[in-house]
């Protein structure tokens, strides 16, 4: 719990500094590049590089200066290009102490320049995005550019989208920025580096036996033998990297009796009970359907 309110300070801080909470992740647009349907519009991409994630433009703000200062977002692949110290440093902040084996650097045969392997560190704590897949979140980029489009449940973080509280109509205290996951030991599950493997998304409710549907196209993410739902890390690869990406979802998940913690946009954090009425959970998630409720 400790540990999500300093994550709040830290995007309140933000907030300050920059008059909005930051983007849930950043793509360098492209104009005028067409995206894959369903990726995105007019060169803002779910699957464009470079892309960075909130939980790096927060760096500064969790006592991590030294760090952020040497990530270089000029860099062509962003953190794919980034020095070992960097993309390996373990941020304390960032690790739940009831999972174990959270933000432990994991290996990953990702794209990086030279084609070697980089270990990166991983997390307990996402941002929550906009409804139920990844289809709802590269939506959400074409709802901040044609009102005819609205993703289910605009959450606060999204892609290449800055929300500041007048945003949050349904209110700072009804509305979740952040919640719990579970690192997925041997494979990329807790990765915060790109929103694609660290976003959170209330298709489901917290702990839900459904298995979160992964990235396909690698070893990386729900490879044999990861899949252990007896430990509350159910999985099933996805598809990709085509249109089946677009069916990706994730839950929230913890190792605590009964449920998960919540950071809410007010800065508080309150335990949510794994039996939380489906409705309600989602409600959470949206920070401006109007469907607000007393308690949850």
């Amino acid at each position: 719990m400790n540990n999500l309110k300093q994550l709040g300070i830290a995007l309140h801080n933000y907030n300050s500094a920059f008059g909005t909470f930051p983007t849930g992740q950043y793509v360098t647009p492209s104009p005028g590049t067409p995206c894959r349907p369903g990726f995105g519009w007019d060169g803002v991409c779910l699957d464009h590089i470079p892309h960075v994630t909130f939980m790096v433009l927060i760096y500064a703000y969790l006592e991590e200066d030294n760090t952020f200062d040497q990530m270089d977002f000029s860099a062509p692949t962003s953190y794919l290009a980034w020095r070992p110290e960097v993309v390996e440093k373990v941020v304390p902040t960032f690790r739940c102490p009831s999972d174990g084996i959270g933000a432990i650097p994991y290996s990953a045969s990702l794209n990086t320049p030279g084609g070697h392997h980089l270990f990166y560190t991983k997390g307990n704590y996402h941002g929550v995005f906009s409804g139920d897949t990844m289809a709802d979140v590269g939506m959400d980029i074409v709802g901040k550019i044609s009102r005819y489009y609205k993703p289910k449940r605009r959450a606060v973080f999204g892609v290449n989208r800055w929300t500041s509280i007048k945003h949050i109509t349904d209110g700072t205290s009804k509305t979740m920025l952040m919640s719990e996951y579970i690192d997925g030991g041997e494979d990329l599950r807790g990765f915060y580096w790109e929103a694609s493997a660290g976003a959170i998304l209330t298709q489901h409710p917290p702990n839900t036996s459904i298995p979160d549907i992964l990235i396909g196209w690698t070893e990386d993410w729900c490879p044999e033998g990861a899949n252990q739902p007896e430990n509350n890390r159910p999985c099933v690869k996805g598809g990709g990297p085509g249109a089946a990406f677009l069916k990706n979802t994730s839950a929230a998940r913890s190792m605590h009796p009964g449920g998960v913690h919540a950071l809410l946009a007010d800065g508080s954090v309150h335990f949510v009970e794994e039996l939380i009425d489906l409705a309600t959970w989602q409600r959470l998630a949206g920070m401006q359907d109007g469907l607000v409720f007393e308690d949850f």
